[in-house]
């Protein structure tokens, strides 16, 4: 696996997730893939695993798309330095997105830890570990997030001194800015 086939099946997978394409997201695991979470905060949740690409898909497009709108998610760091083992290690995550039944904006922040193989001819997750470390949920009606969004323009890559240079104006995310200086 070289880092174009990891940035590829990274692509895909967030495209499925945030754009509302159960297909691609599907299609971005093994048939027998695994997500596992942990979770650090009280304000979501998420099975502890999920076994299985159709199961997944379902999952992460059941309640989760009904509750949440405007979703972007970005990854923060691009450390493929163990492809080799067909791995890419605490890799930083940035959630954004709006509360559909408040309006309120809502940003997250964790790790990914992946573990990708070939599946006739093409790459896909075996396996992900999700860590959400940070969920925070305020009322802006100031545009912010539609801002934050538009500047983010090579989505779903973000560097993150820049992801903190746009965070770091909303006080309520203070939190999650320490936990990305880290």
């Amino acid at each position: 696996m070289n880092e174009l086939d990891a940035k590829d099946v990274l692509n895909r997978y967030m495209d499925g997730k945030d754009n509302v394409k159960p297909d691609v997201l599907e299609a971005s695991f093994s048939d027998d893939g695994i997500v596992t979470f942990e979770i650090n905060t009280p304000n979501i949740s998420f099975p502890d695993e999920i076994v299985g690409n159709k199961r997944i898909s379902e999952v992460m497009f059941g309640d989760f798309h009904e509750l949440f709108g405007q979703v972007k998610s970005y990854y923060l760091d691009q450390n493929f330095s163990q492809l080799n083992e067909c791995k890419v290690v605490d890799q930083h995550w940035l959630v954004s997105m709006r509360e559909k039944a408040s309006g309120n904006t809502r940003i997250g922040s964790g790790t990914y830890n992946w573990l990708f193989e070939q599946q006739n001819q093409t790459w896909v997750i075996k396996r992900v570990h999700i860590v959400i470390d940070h969920m925070v949920s305020f009322e802006e009606n100031s545009g912010w997030l539609d801002r934050l969004q538009a500047e983010l323009s090579d989505y779903p890559w973000a560097e993150k001194p820049t992801m903190m240079g746009l965070i770091s104006s909303q006080p309520e995310l203070s939190n999650i800015l320490e936990y990305l200086k880290r």
